[in-house]
């Protein structure tokens, strides 16, 4: 039987290596859409609305990138107190924040800048609404699992 630590290890440089690979791959698509731009009817306006679509992908990738680290870092033989606290506090602000720029914020953005200050003002969508609460949860349980960690180090310094 492996031992717990290497296979945890061994499947963080695995989910490490995957979790680049969907990042890569998204920022490639964006990119790849950033240069089809200028080939629009209207480029100005293929913009304005190309940036305002993908404003939650940024946090989405940024979620990404944090869960690329805490595997990397796991992977490196971290230890879990050290890592999974602090980067899961950032991918839940990063999940939620994209959420709420999906929800609230393309609509708003949208209709300010593109729409001559019509249309809807949220866009209920319940996979990002998902999304969103899914993030909040996510940076409850990273204080959780710190205030864990620090009781856990107080009741060492006893024994």
């Amino acid at each position: 039987m492996p031992e717990p630590m290497n296979e945890i290890q061994r499947r963080s440089r695995l989910l490490e290596l995957l979790s680049t690979l969907i990042f890569a791959l998204l920022a490639l698509a964006i990119c790849v859409e950033a240069v089809m731009l200028p080939n629009a009817e209207n480029p100005f306006a293929a913009a304005k609305s190309s940036i305002i679509l993908r404003l939650p992908v940024l946090f989405y990738l940024m979620a990404i990138w944090m869960m690329r680290r805490a595997f990397g870092a796991l992977a490196k033989g971290a230890l879990f107190n050290d890592v999974v606290p602090f980067l899961l506090k950032w991918i839940g602000f990063a999940l939620s924040a994209g959420a709420f720029m999906t929800v609230f914020g393309v609509p708003i953005l949208y209709r300010i800048v593109l729409a001559g200050g019509t249309g809807s003002i949220a866009n209920f969508d319940p996979a990002a609404i998902a999304i969103g609460i899914v993030g909040l949860m996510i940076t409850i349980l990273a204080r959780l699992f710190a205030q864990a960690a620090d009781i856990r180090a107080e009741l060492e310094e006893f024994f």
